[in-house]
């Protein structure tokens, strides 16, 4: 899919929410059984790789078909400009390599954090969302007061931030509303801030 294709199937998606999507009941049997609601590292075999794939496909392809996967979201994953550390290739696009064909991307166990970012957003606590969004609102969206937000909710909540909280704050920003540009700033100032 080219990028002016993706940008053209933007425009028909939901624009912003920073939680949860809206899910059908079989979508969410899917999600369940995906156990999305908390990344997995452990190891799996490789029957249950398997059946994780096929679980993963039909959950985005529903999700696709009903247009359902915002916005901003869809851009982080299938645009190379969002990919800050690769922009000359997409998430998307290395995946693909990965997977060697289009209809195999989804089966791919790397494919889940992107998954359960679809559906779920940014991998950090609702309250931290909550007290992102209520600064984007009093501050018109002021990338240099979310910033110091963002460093600020890390050092005081670096646990619940998760293991890449630069990331998770760029995957908020832009869940919020923020340009590109300015979520990349905010993601690049959080990323000063030391870690315990």
């Amino acid at each position: 899919m080219s990028e002016l294709c993706c940008e053209v199937c933007l425009a028909n998606l939901v624009q912003s929410n920073l939680g949860q999507i809206e899910l059908t009941q079989s979508e969410q049997s899917l999600v369940n059984v995906l156990r999305l609601s908390r990344l997995q590292n452990d190891s799996v075999g490789q029957s249950e790789e398997i059946e994780d794939g096929k679980y993963a496909e039909r959950l985005m392809l529903s999700l696709l078909d009903r247009k359902a996967i915002l916005a901003s979201r869809w851009r982080y994953f299938y645009l190379p400009k969002y990919n800050i550390s690769q922009p000359q290739t997409s998430r998307y696009t290395q995946l693909l390599r990965k997977a060697g064909a289009a209809e195999s991307v989804y089966w791919l166990s790397d494919f889940r954090k992107y998954l359960r970012y679809f559906v779920f957003g940014a991998d950090l606590p609702d309250a931290i969302k909550r007290a992102f969004h209520t600064k984007f609102v009093e501050t018109n969206g002021s990338r240099v007061a979310l910033a110091q937000l963002a460093r600020r909710l890390v050092r005081e909540h670096q646990v619940d931030c998760g293991s890449e909280p630069s990331e998770n704050f760029y995957q908020l920003a832009l869940d919020s509303g923020l340009q590109q540009w300015d979520a990349r700033v905010l993601r690049d100032s959080v990323k000063t801030v030391k870690q315990k």
